[in-house]
């Protein structure tokens, strides 16, 4: 999608204000109008997102103000994950965006709270802050965009190693859980890849029953894949 019209603008935040029963007063829509970055639909959509959340009426000019200091999405979403922090503490941000940035697929919300220890308390305020920028593959969240994902990679992850460790962690998770599912099939061997364990992959996919599982769930072409 191109960038927006200012008529296309105006349209799309009415119609978001009603949809939530809420209008923007006109000197705060005539702000964001006036952001050339506002003509991007998807920075547009996660300002009035952020404005709905967490707006304080006597405080939201201000609000407004350094959401629009922001000059690209990724630097937005910078934003977003500094007030979730403010909100809940960086530690609980940090280790769920780094779960789910490091997930190949996504996780479900049981898998990220168990690999994460993050409280159902801790986790809400995220879920509701992010609703709009988390999808679902099946049951997983995941990313809707790469937008996120950089700034979550910028943020907390800005070397390749922690990048590594990242990959390193879930392949520890998904190794000592108990069983072998298609999900484990679709991480495990990824994840020690990424993580840059390369000998513990190779003794993976010399263990016969592990071989036998993962080309049943992933297929003999991914299989070989890991051997290259």
């Amino acid at each position: 999608i191109g960038p927006l019209e200012r008529d296309e603008q105006k349209t799309l935040i009415a119609n978001y204000m009603r949809r939530y029963n809420k209008t923007l007063v006109p000197e705060l829509e005539a702000k964001i109008l006036g952001h050339e970055p506002a003509r991007s639909p998807l920075f547009l959509r996660v300002v009035l997102d952020e404005l709905r959340v967490c707006g304080r009426h006597e405080t939201l000019a201000q609000q407004l103000d350094d959401y629009l200091k922001a000059q690209s999405v990724d630097a937005l979403y910078a934003k977003v994950l500094e007030r979730l922090e403010g909100d809940v503490g960086r530690e609980a941000v940090e280790k769920v965006m780094t779960a789910l940035w490091a997930s190949r697929a996504g996780l479900s919300e049981p898998e990220l709270l168990e690999i994460t220890k993050v409280k159902r308390l801790q986790w809400a305020p995220i879920d509701l802050g992010l609703e709009g920028s988390l999808g679902r593959n099946g049951n997983q969240l995941v990313f809707d965009h790469d937008f996120l994902r950089r700034a979550v990679r910028e943020r907390y992850l800005p070397t390749e190693q922690e990048q590594r460790n990242a990959h390193s962690g879930l392949a520890d998770w998904f190794d000592y859980r108990d069983g072998w599912n298609e999900h484990d099939s679709e991480e495990l061997p990824w994840q020690l890849r990424e993580g840059g364990r390369i000998e513990e992959l190779r003794e993976l996919l010399l263990t016969p029953r592990a071989l036998a599982i993962l080309q049943c769930h992933r297929g003999s072409r991914e299989t070989i894949d890991y051997w290259r």
